[in-house]
């Protein structure tokens, strides 16, 4: 038996389900749960050489390409094979070339680039120069904020090989979605559930929320041009149209959900005095963050939203919640976020590894015992599941390397890995390739039985 210490790691793991029948959140607008189902069985057989070449070379990256996340590196293995964005662009829906995946991926209307988070090595010039040598490949960089640890790009699919090699650049990975958590929108149910009708019996009537700016960030809330708003209006559910700040266009959604319309009703049904500002959470964190700030800025006193994203640190504070904190420091605001109540989706452990031989090979392998961390997974047939693995090293300088294999217990062929590179690389104290103790992947069931 071979020896090897490893750190005791404190580690996270969320596993957020749903069907696709109750799912707004598509990644890509297909017409039917069967053309769905149709389109990743297609991609399974083209794809799975692909993944096998990417998860074989992890190992041995050189330091450049450990930048990359696997997603990164597996498109454009597509693309250098493909030499065609479009088909780039719709493969990476089912990138692990099983019937058990996708890669939730932001690509812009033409399909031919691709949404990114940015890790900078921040110097007095390192920003400026990596915003000419952007330009230079007719990349636009966003404007320049220094609070933020990652910045949000639109990256032509041919040119991600190119910007590894950036040494201002010290990770690349795909934006995530975030995910709303909804709740019942009925607007008498949030008024027993918050008890404003307690705070009238003891403040009075007047308890209204007059002369109180109170900012709402969600998906949308309903003024797309599809009247939504109106019929709001119109139905005394607001009695005037919100301000409206920050409105990022939302390139991950097909359909508006309204989420924050309902929102704004309730906080209209409980609070009818105050003035009502919404902002969108947009597509990152920075979109949030800005928003959050936009919010701030315009005088709101309570600002709330029902949005999570995947990969928020778990263990420290990142960009969302440095924002919060300083928009109460310094505004005196009364932040609500998001409680989510899936508590019972969330496992925390220590690990505690054991060598095993899994998928043909000697691998050190966390002992679960089912409780703590879950051994099984089932999908009923067109699932979705969300699936995010963190532990507590430094979120932008991990030092530790974890993945998460799921097999199918019916077929050992049909296997997902979750196996980004983490090692940072750190020399003379200046950090070269910034890599963060995060695993996540959204997988779905294509097929007609669970699994």
């Amino acid at each position: 038996m071979t020896t090897r210490k490893f750190p005791e790691l404190y580690m996270g793991l969320v596993i957020l389900s749903l069907v696709i029948g109750g799912c707004k959140d598509k990644i890509a607008p297909l017409n039917s749960k069967k053309s769905l189902a149709a389109d990743f069985k297609k991609k399974v057989a083209i794809r799975s050489s692909i993944r096998k070449k990417a998860y074989d070379e992890k190992d041995n990256l050189p330091p450049d390409t450990r930048k990359l996340s696997s997603e990164i590196r597996e498109l454009i293995l597509q693309f250098q094979e493909s030499h065609n964005s479009a088909q780039v662009s719709d493969s990476i829906i089912d990138a692990e070339g099983s019937s058990l995946s996708t890669s939730p991926a932001i690509f812009d209307s033409s399909r031919s680039k691709v949404l990114v988070y940015l890790s900078i090595n921040k110097t007095p010039d390192s920003l400026s120069h990596l915003k000419t040598k952007l330009a230079r490949l007719g990349i636009d960089f966003p404007p320049i904020d220094t609070g933020l640890t990652q910045f949000v790009v639109l990256v032509p699919i041919d040119k991600l090989d190119t910007i590894t090699h950036f040494p201002e650049i010290s990770y690349i990975r795909f934006v995530n979605p975030p995910a709303r958590m909804t709740d019942s929108d009925d607007r008498n149910l949030g008024r027993a559930e918050i008890q404003s009708n307690t705070a009238e019996f003891i403040w009075g009537k007047d308890a209204i929320g007059t002369g109180v700016k109170v900012g709402v960030i969600s998906d949308d809330c309903g003024s797309s041009g599809d009247h939504t708003l109106q019929r709001s209006l119109t139905n005394n559910y607001l009695s005037a149209a919100p301000t409206i700040l920050n409105a990022v266009a939302l390139t991950h959604q097909t359909t508006n959900t309204h989420e924050g319309l309902g929102m704004l009703e309730i906080v209209h049904k409980n609070a009818p005095g105050s003035q009502l500002y919404f902002a969108s959470a947009g597509n990152s964190s920075t979109d949030m963050c800005n928003s959050i700030r936009a919010l701030a800025g315009s005088g709101c006193k309570v600002i709330t939203e029902d949005m999570f994203f995947y990969d928020d640190p778990f263990f420290e504070d990142g960009d969302i919640a440095r924002t919060i904190n300083s928009v109460v420091s310094n505004y005196n605001v009364t932040y609500i976020p998001a409680a989510g109540n899936t508590a019972h989706k969330v496992f925390s452990f220590t690990i505690d590894p054991q060598e095993v031989m899994l998928l043909g090979q000697t691998r050190f392998v966390h002992h679960a015992d089912g409780h703590t961390c879950p051994r099984t997974l089932t999908l009923r047939p067109l699932q979705w599941a969300t699936i995010v693995l963190q532990w507590d090293d430094q979120f932008d300088r991990a030092m530790n390397d974890y993945d998460v294999v799921l097999i199918n217990t019916t077929n050992s062929n049909d296997v997902v890995f979750l196996d980004n590179p983490q090692q940072s690389i750190i020399k003379n104290n200046e950090v070269l390739v910034s890599n963060k103790p995060l695993e996540l992947k959204t997988i779905y069931n294509s097929e007609t039985n669970a699994k």
